[in-house]
């Protein structure tokens, strides 16, 4: 019997270290996957930040183009009636259309958005006469095209003093709006 109880004592210390062993092995493991989980939960964390700032940069580009979307569909219907007016002029159907405003002058570059935002009346179109606007009037509304907006010139005579006068006094470097406008014609000063 004493032999029976050497090898079991023999047979409990093996499993013993091995249990020691299987439990020291499970401890290095259960460090392992746990910063295995710490590194792989930051890097989840950096990118749901990642994608918080890229689903804002997408709202924004999607905002971004449905204006683009808006103002093309807007100067579309403004080019047509444009289009409409200086064709009907070209088949003698109107007469004295001069054009767009923004069409009758030429703008540098470097002011060309300053003096775009702040001129939205460079769309309107330029008549010499009352009864030539009413007639632009009429032939948009029988044709169903669109609207427009008109400059007659007759009534700007009032302002060719102030247009052709010299300019006010300004500091040094300051421009007036209409100073970087490079007009075709001198007798669109009034307009523009």
């Amino acid at each position: 019997r004493l032999a029976e109880a050497k090898d079991n004592l023999a047979k409990a210390k093996d499993t013993t270290g091995s249990f020691a062993a299987n439990q020291r092995t499970q401890g290095s493991r259960r460090k392992k996957a746990t910063a295995e989980l710490s590194s792989v939960e930051k890097e989840l964390a950096e990118l749901v930040g990642g994608l918080d700032g890229l689903e804002t940069t997408v709202r924004q580009a999607r905002t971004k183009v449905e204006e683009a979307r808006m103002t093309s569909k807007q100067q579309s219907s403004s080019n047509k009636v444009v289009e409409a007016l200086m064709r009907a002029q070209k088949e003698r159907k109107l007469s004295g259309i001069q054009g767009r405003l923004g069409d009758l002058g030429a703008i540098d570059d470097k002011y060309d958005c300053a003096i775009t935002t702040a001129c939205p009346q460079l769309s309107h179109m330029v008549v010499e006469t009352v009864a030539q606007a009413q007639a632009g009037v009429e032939f948009l509304r029988r044709t169903g095209i669109g609207r427009a907006t008109f400059i007659i010139m007759e009534k700007q005579e009032s302002l060719r003093a102030a247009a052709t006068a010299a300019p006010p006094k300004l500091p040094d470097g300051a421009l007036r709006l209409s100073d970087p406008v490079k007009i075709k014609d001198p007798k669109y000063a009034t307009v523009s």
